[in-house]
């Protein structure tokens, strides 16, 4: 989806607003504060999204070795592997 930022006034209102440097200056502020907003709104969704992964990826790997413990016959290796899931899952 494309977001114009032109789009946000009609043309009459446009034509209807003095342009001023002063004017000038506020919107580019306004354009500014957006675009930092968006920008940190980015970020915050960015670390979350990379909380997720890491999440998945560690719950992906003690059922990885739960399987493999499952496999093994040996009391130590499954010792092993205990020891392993235990500390994923600190």
């Amino acid at each position: 989806m494309k977001f114009n930022i032109f789009n946000l006034f009609s043309k009459k209102e446009i034509s209807t607003i003095p342009v001023t440097n002063k004017n000038m200056n506020e919107l580019f502020d306004n354009f500014n504060n957006m675009a930092y907003r968006f920008e940190s709104g980015g970020k915050a969704i960015a670390r979350a999204l990379k909380g997720v992964g890491e999440t998945v990826d560690i719950q992906h790997e003690i059922h990885r070795l739960q399987k493999i413990q499952n496999r093994t016959k040996k009391q130590r290796s499954k010792n092993k592997l205990q020891k392993r899931i235990d500390v994923y899952e600190k």
